[in-house]
């Protein structure tokens, strides 16, 4: 079961070892991504930054939807982490069993993304992809820290 998908591309870092992890608690940690999955000086910082005794599973998008539908993930409590809205889009309309979704980060000045709140930086289409994940999860909202006050989203849009 994915107990929350995070939207940060920053991956795993420091507020998502001692603070989101904490919060959800999950059996193990996913992440997506294409080119972290063939980068494997990345991958290698990846592992030594997870918390000790989590499992953690290193995956292309489509692997990781592969992982997710698996019945021996399915018991598993997971975090799922994404470094953009599209890919996060790709798994919750190839999974079915995202609930929750978090936009942690987007810090990074991509062409024609814009500030929309603090250091998050969305373009048009990342904004398109978000009202259409808005209508497919139960949650999404915008924190940084799991203890911030829930910002809806679409209010920033």
């Amino acid at each position: 079961m994915i107990e929350c998908l995070q939207i940060d591309d920053r991956l795993l870092h420091g507020r998502v070892i001692t603070k989101w992890i904490t919060q959800y608690n999950p059996d193990a940690i996913v992440i997506a991504d294409d080119g972290v999955a063939r980068d494997e000086i990345a991958k290698m910082a990846l592992r030594i930054a997870k918390p000790d005794g989590m499992k953690m599973s290193i995956r292309s998008v489509e692997d990781a939807i592969s992982l997710l539908k698996n019945e021996k993930t399915r018991d598993m409590r997971l975090f799922v982490m994404v470094k953009d809205s599209e890919n996060a889009e790709a798994i919750i309309n190839a999974t079915g069993d995202v609930r929750t979704v978090n936009v942690g980060g987007m810090v990074r000045n991509r062409e024609g993304s814009k500030p929309i709140i603090g250091a998050i930086r969305m373009t048009n289409k990342d904004k398109d992809v978000i009202k259409r994940i808005y209508s497919l999860v139960d949650e999404i909202d915008i924190r940084t820290m799991p203890s911030d006050e829930k910002k809806n989203i679409l209010k920033y849009l």
